[in-house]
């Protein structure tokens, strides 16, 4: 059963890169990265020194420094060991900002810092989407129900059984793997609850063009696997 569903109004999206190997010269890295920062996005918005919290401790491996992107919830990481970006309740308007802040900070990786090659990506995405039809998610929802859990919330009013769908893809050479979720949105009263993982693990897979491609994929796959369905605006066009 197909679901259609309202373009996401609001999604948290993580982006971890591992670094091979592992930063050991900590302190003029972090401030290659602060310098590199400022430099960077500050095409795209307004970057200040309150927005970068610092902390080399003697412990290597609690090293970090974090920059709060334009001052907001949205952070850029750097460690030792990973670069993380984490988005915070972006719309469809921040897409282009999400992507040239991504090109940016993967490039300071080889223009500032130097000698770290990716390793492994990972992408965590969480999205509440609101359905096109009153009460479609329950009977979107209604198909994955395993007999078992139904027949026993029939005999005890006291339990409630709710459905979820889950797939997990890979290629043959474990280069990537794909797991998503979908369950009842506890927000919104007619929404799902969308969950997706990416791990990338290909070494050789470093330019960014060549792993946005890959995402944009898997999103496909995922969203095609479970018949899930993005129609156009607020008004119910049905056009993608």
């Amino acid at each position: 059963m197909e679901v259609h569903l309202r373009k996401p109004e609001r999604e948290d999206l993580s982006l971890t890169f591992g670094l091979s190997p592992f930063i050991t010269d900590w302190v003029p890295t972090q401030t290659r990265f602060i310098a590199a920062i400022v430099r960077d996005l500050g095409e795209l918005g307004p970057v200040r020194s309150l927005d970068f919290k610092a902390n080399s401790s003697p412990e290597l491996g609690e090293s970090r420094c974090t920059y709060r992107i334009f001052g907001g919830a949205s952070t850029i990481i750097l460690d030792p060991e990973t670069l993380r970006l984490n988005f915070t309740s972006i719309n469809e308007n921040d897409r282009q900002t999400v992507t040239e802040i991504t090109r940016c900070a993967l490039d300071l990786l080889s223009k500032d810092i130097g000698g770290y090659t990716q390793d492994r990506v990972s992408l965590t995405s969480n999205r509440h989407v609101e359905t096109v039809s009153k009460g479609a998610a329950d009977a979107y929802l209604e198909q994955f129900a395993l007999k078992r859990p139904t027949d026993i919330v029939k005999t005890d009013l006291e339990i409630e059984y709710r459905p979820t769908a889950k797939i997990i893809l890979s290629d043959k050479e474990d280069t990537w793997a794909l797991h998503r979720l979908v369950e009842k949105s506890g927000v919104l009263p007619d929404g799902l609850f969308i969950n997706t993982l990416i791990f990338i693990s290909s070494p050789a897979m470093t330019a960014f063009e060549e792993q946005k491609r890959l995402i944009d994929r898997l999103y496909d796959l995922a969203d095609q696997s479970l018949e899930l369905n993005y129609v156009g605006d607020s008004d119910g066009d049905t056009t993608s």
